[in-house]
C-alpha cells in the first residue's frame, strides 16, 4: 500500500418541470348510428356521411386546447464521469442527507460539472420531449430543485515495486462496493 485517501465525489440532483400549453389540430370520427342518414348538421355546418364499410361517420375537423406537464428528475456526475443515473439516485432515495450552506471537508472535490452546466442539461432533456402541436401558446421550464450531494469514497493505491506498476481500488463509503480499477 503505497497511499490512501478518503475523499467526497460530488454530484448533481436536478428536479425539473416542463409545461406547455399548445393547440393540436384533430381530426375525429363521429359514428352516426342512423343507417338512412346522408348529411348531419353541427351548428350552422353540414358534414357529409361517410361509410366506406357500411359503418357510416362523419369527420370532424377539431382544435384542440392543451395542456402537458413532463416532470423529471435528473442524477448528473459532478466528475463529468459516465456513472448511471440510476446508482446515484439510489444514494438521494437510500441515504439521509442533511443540507448544509457549504461542505468544507478535507477531501471534498471541486464538481467539474458546474450548476449552470447541470440545468442546461436537464434543461435541454426536458426541451427533447415531443410536443405534437399545432402551435404553442406557452413552454416554461421551472427548475424545482438544484442539489450538490457529496458521497464518501476510499481509494487505496497499491504498487508493485518488482514491476513498476501502480493499482488503484475504491470502496464506495456508502455501499461497500469496490471497483478496482479505481482512480
Amino acid at each position: 500500500l503505497s497511499k490512501w485517501e478518503l475523499r467526497y465525489e460530488p454530484f448533481w440532483h436536478v428536479v425539473a418541470r416542463r409545461d406547455v400549453d399548445f393547440t393540436h389540430s384533430a381530426h375525429y370520427a363521429l359514428q352516426i348510428t342512423n343507417p338512412h342518414a346522408q348529411r348531419v348538421r353541427i351548428g350552422a355546418q353540414d358534414y357529409p356521411v361517410l361509410s366506406p364499410d357500411k359503418k357510416p361517420y362523419v369527420e370532424l375537423a377539431v382544435c384542440e386546447s392543451c395542456h402537458r406537464r413532463i416532470d423529471a428528475a435528473f442524477h448528473l456526475d459532478g466528475m463529468k464521469r459516465e456513472v448511471k443515473p440510476a446508482a446515484l439516485q439510489r444514494y438521494v432515495e437510500k441515504y439521509k442527507a442533511t443540507e448544509q450552506e457549504a461542505f468544507d471537508r478535507e477531501g471534498a472535490l471541486e464538481p467539474l460539472l458546474s450548476s449552470p452546466a447541470a440545468i442546461q442539461m436537464a434543461m435541454s432533456r426536458l426541451a427533447s420531449e415531443a410536443i405534437d402541436a399545432s402551435e404553442i401558446q406557452q413552454d416554461v421550464v421551472t427548475i424545482e430543485k438544484l442539489y450538490l450531494y457529496y458521497r464518501p469514497v476510499f481509494a487505496f493505491e497499491y504498487a508493485w515495486s518488482t514491476s513498476g506498476k501502480i493499482g488503484v481500488i475504491e470502496v464506495d463509503g456508502l455501499t461497500g462496493e469496490v471497483a478496482e480499477a479505481g482512480q
